[in-house]
């Protein structure tokens, strides 16, 4: 059910920026460099990461807050604007998703042990 919402409400986003014809183009920006460091930072203090796990780690996380970006600037382009609670409304099945996603991707970069203490520490 959360699945088809999310891909249905990716689909409306789609619908409404190409029917702006409008592109969302999203550059690396230092605040979201900042947020990568931070989460990263965190993983490693809780799991000891080895230098190649940073470096998929960050890309993980770049990823997302990349995505996050995107979905933000179609929320901002929106016709007619969005409300700060229509917004909030659209976006926790979006964090649940990329949540969800993070660690999927953290599972196959990090050893079952490593997983485990991140687990407990991510309640």
């Amino acid at each position: 059910m959360a699945r088809t919402f999310i891909t249905l409400a990716f689909m409306a986003i789609a619908a409404v920026a190409s029917a702006q014809d409008r592109q969302v183009n999203i550059t690396d920006t230092p605040e979201m460099m900042v947020v990568v460091e931070k989460r990263t930072a965190l993983l490693d203090k809780t799991t000891d990461l080895t230098a190649e796990q940073t470096t998929q780690v960050k890309e993980v996380y770049l990823k997302v807050e990349r995505q996050m970006a995107a979905i933000n600037a179609r929320f901002d382009m929106s016709e007619p604007p969005m409300s700060r609670e229509d917004r909030e409304t659209e976006m926790k099945p979006q964090y649940e998703h990329w949540d969800r996603w993070t660690n999927d991707q953290l599972s196959h970069i990090l050893t079952a042990e490593q997983m485990a203490k991140w687990a407990a520490v991510n309640k």
